[in-house]
């Protein structure tokens, strides 16, 4: 018989060496290598599960949608006001201070060449009358407003406010008395005969002296440069002509409205003048709100007449007394006889 290299007998009788699948190290390693398969497909059987997507019975599954691509539309343009590059420097920045106020913005620029359509995002113009004419009848159908100042041919309409040329004479004639008895030393007053004397501006003047000079007298003249013994202030009415004149030193001082005679610039105690700047704000107000235009007229109410003084014929103390005067008038403390 012969031994094995495992120091078994190989032979009749003997059985064969164990292998290696019948040790216990080998169960062993076999249980071992089956619970790592096992656990394998466990985790991809998981996973497959998981990619499936069921619904309960009755549910319906809706269709794929694509993407919704969401289309922007351009904004609109921001509401600006037009101003005409032709009004005076405060009516402009009385504009700009109404914008600044509301959130919004200005353009001052020439009105020329925009008859066709208004520019995108303006939905006010404020401009001389002059200047809106074409302007206003190419735009008509717009939504287009106007404020127009200093009008002759326009009216007040659905879209349009203007700014005078109503004008309250008989508050103006007021001021410029009051202007008259702080001005003068003497007491004694010079009165032109004006062609707005029917719209009240006499009376009014009468009783402005008779407020700030009750002992003063009142004396009808016809020239400013010969007045009468000891006049020291004259009256101008409204659209009064006088010649160009060269006045002496000693010549009396003048309370005029609007316009200054030429050559007497240097003797205008006090001048009463229209104040548009102040009506354009409410102006724009009204018409932003949708309201219709409306016709301003120039009165003490509002800020619409200003007096404005020479300091060496009415020191600042006897202005006082005009500012209160304006300021009573305004409220309605005060009436004039002679009505608007």
């Amino acid at each position: 018989m012969q031994a094995t290299a495992e120091g078994q007998k190989v032979g009749a009788g003997f059985k064969p060496a164990p292998t290696i699948l019948q040790t216990a190290e080998a169960r062993e390693m076999l249980w071992n290598r089956k619970a790592e398969v096992a656990l394998a497909v466990g985790l991809v059987l998981v996973g497959l599960a998981a990619c499936r997507v069921t619904s309960p019975p009755g549910t319906r599954v809706p269709p794929t949608v694509p993407p919704t691509v969401a289309v922007t539309a351009t904004p609109a343009a921001a509401p600006w006001v037009l101003v005409d590059g032709g009004l005076s420097p405060a009516i402009q920045e009385a504009v700009m201070t109404w914008s600044a106020s509301a959130g919004q913005e200005i353009e001052v620029r020439s009105l020329a060449g925009l008859q066709s359509e208004p520019p995108p995002g303006a939905w006010a113009v404020v401009g001389l009358e002059e200047n809106l004419v074409l302007i206003d009848q190419g735009w008509s159908g717009t939504q287009v407003v106007f404020v127009a100042v200093d009008p002759l041919s326009l009216s007040a309409s659905e879209t349009t406010s203007t700014l005078g040329p109503g004008l309250a004479y008989d508050q103006a004639g007021f001021l410029a008395g009051v202007a008259a008895g702080l001005a003068t030393r003497s007491g004694l007053i010079g009165l032109l005969p004006g062609a707005s004397e029917a719209g009240g501006w006499r009376i009014g003047f009468e009783e402005g002296l008779l407020y700030s000079c009750p002992k003063c007298q009142l004396e009808s003249v016809s020239d400013p440069a010969r007045p009468a013994f000891a006049m020291d202030v004259i009256g101008i009415p409204p659209d009064t002509d006088l010649a160009p004149a060269e006045p002496a030193a000693d010549s009396p001082w003048l309370v005029v409205f609007e316009e200054t005679p030429d050559g007497w610039a240097d003797r205008v105690a006090a001048r009463v003048r229209t104040a548009p700047e102040a009506l354009v704000g409410p102006a724009l107000s009204r018409l932003a709100t949708g309201a219709p235009g409306e016709a301003w007229v120039f009165a003490a109410s509002g800020g619409g007449l200003v007096t404005e003084v020479d300091p060496r014929a009415i020191s600042p103390g006897r202005e006082r007394l005009l500012r209160e005067a304006e300021a009573s008038l305004a409220e309605g403390w005060l009436v004039v006889g002679g009505g608007a």
